[in-house]
């Protein structure tokens, strides 16, 4: 009989230590049987409940971080790709009213038909520049009201579910 309940005690915490050492060691996928709704709810239950609960939570992380790490990178190249298109830009404007302005005048017909072509089409270009430049900038912050009872409210009818041997007493502001 003692037997016995030493290894009701040490197999759950065994597979716990297994399964942490695995997450550990980069499994997070890895999680441990709770046994459903009659399971105990002693230490070692509230352990792996707690374990599963982590590592759902660290994946949630490591997913968001790898998503802002994307955008991070897109918004630097955005940066950088319309700095040098900005510069290649304004040169060429310059050079196209130069050639404009020195060209004859029995000539310039012609030429102002080009120069209006190639400004117009670098003005498309300067805006596609700052459409991209604007992505690359962090969002204007716009603060706004919160309905701090409807958070509340939703977040414990959550813990509820999860939680339902609390008594929640809640005050919200009237």
């Amino acid at each position: 009989p003692l037997a016995v309940i030493a290894h009701r005690v040490s197999r759950p915490i065994q597979q716990l230590t297994a399964a942490l050492t695995d997450f550990a060691g980069g499994d997070w996928s890895r999680r441990l049987d709770t046994g459903g709704k009659g399971a105990a709810r002693d230490e070692v239950g509230l352990a792996v409940e707690a374990f599963n609960r982590m590592a759902d939570q660290l994946v949630e992380h490591r997913d968001r971080l790898v998503h802002l790490t994307r955008i991070a990178s897109w918004q630097s190249l955005a940066r950088k790709t319309a700095h040098e298109l900005k510069n290649s830009l304004t040169p060429i404007r310059l050079t196209v009213e130069e050639m404009q302005a020195r060209h004859p005048a029995s000539e310039r017909a012609v030429m102002d038909q080009a120069v209006q072509i190639v400004v117009s089409e670098i003005e498309s270009l300067e805006r596609r520049v700052r459409a991209f430049s604007e992505f690359a900038s962090e969002p204007v912050v716009r603060p706004e009201d919160l309905d701090i009872n409807a958070v509340v409210s939703e977040r414990v009818a959550l813990l509820r579910r999860v939680h339902p041997e609390v008594t929640y007493d809640l005050h919200l502001d009237g």
